[in-house]
């Protein structure tokens, strides 16, 4: 009987939220995105960090380890600034399509050239504004998949996955056994892009080094570039002055084969961790140090 009180409490509650998350978005479609992006980015500066608790003393306690040259000050005004980025992401998705103007690329080496018309890997992270990472590479081929981490309120994933889902050309995929078998059906017999978010905190993977700390990372790039001889294309999402955004796309990441399978992808794997430190080391304020990463 206590099973099912709690279960229907728990559809009640995630039911309610999901409302909430409703009305949220349409509130917010009423603003222009760059008044609802600053009022984000207030809010989220300012009352983020007072109500994070226990998450707050985690994030800048991860900050001194990734940074120990710098002071608990400095730490906590990079902790303030990344939940303010954070709260303007929040509040920028309503809108998301009206950033598409205020968006710069930077592609020094040709790899969107290179990425029409075939399958293609890329990988990003919870950087700057990461919720138009994927969208930037629709059409470029047959079709493209973003790789997500579902919430645990599954009215909330249908919610996501709707205001995400803005081209029928994209779909929106979590990891699971039965996503890697029709993924490999799928590139056999189209090009496909496939990105992710490689910093999620997940079930499956590896543990490998991210700022001298072993952290659980997913092999399901890794494991697809090897298997089709893909290379990885770094990109991140680089909040700007005066409301512009950079999406640098960099050299890819070719892949070396060797007769130790095991081994190439905790390689590979590594080295999207390692990618990912040298953009925290650059701009420590445009990562999400709030997520559990470790």
């Amino acid at each position: 009987m206590k099973k099912k009180k709690k279960k229907s409490f728990k559809k009640i509650t995630n039911f309610l939220e999901a409302v909430l998350a409703y009305t949220f978005y349409y509130l917010l479609r009423l603003f222009p995105v760059r008044v609802s992006s600053s009022i984000g980015y207030f809010l989220g500066k300012r009352l983020i960090p007072m109500f994070s608790g226990d998450r707050k003393k985690v994030a800048i306690n991860n900050i001194l380890l990734a940074f120990p040259q710098k002071t608990k000050q400095e730490a906590k005004e990079i902790f303030a600034k990344s939940c303010g980025y954070f709260g303007a992401s929040i509040f920028e998705i309503p809108r998301i399509t009206d950033l598409e103007s205020r968006i710069n690329f930077i592609d020094e080496h040709n790899v969107l050239q290179s990425m029409k018309n075939t399958t293609s890997l890329v990988f990003s992270a919870h950087y700057g504004c990461w919720e138009i990472f994927s969208s930037r590479f629709v059409g470029l081929a047959d079709i493209h998949y973003s790789i997500y981490k579902n919430p645990k309120n599954p009215y909330l994933e249908s919610f996501f996955i709707k205001i995400r889902d803005n081209d029928s050309n994209m779909k929106m995929i979590t990891l699971s056994k039965q996503r890697l078998v029709s993924l490999n059906n799928e590139i056999k017999h189209n090009n496909v892009n496939i990105n992710m978010l490689v910093d999620q905190k997940i079930k499956e993977g590896i543990k490998v080094d991210f700022f001298n700390r072993a952290v659980l990372t997913s092999t399901f790039l890794p494991l697809f570039a090897l298997k089709y001889n893909l290379p990885l294309i770094p990109t991140r999402v680089v909040r700007r002055d005066n409301f512009m955004f950079d999406i640098i796309l960099e050299k890819p990441i070719q892949i070396e084969k060797t007769d130790n399978k095991e081994k190439d992808i905790e390689k590979l794997t590594t080295l999207m961790n390692k990618k990912i430190e040298e953009w925290i080391i650059e701009e420590p304020s445009q990562w999400f140090w709030l997520h559990k990463r470790w």
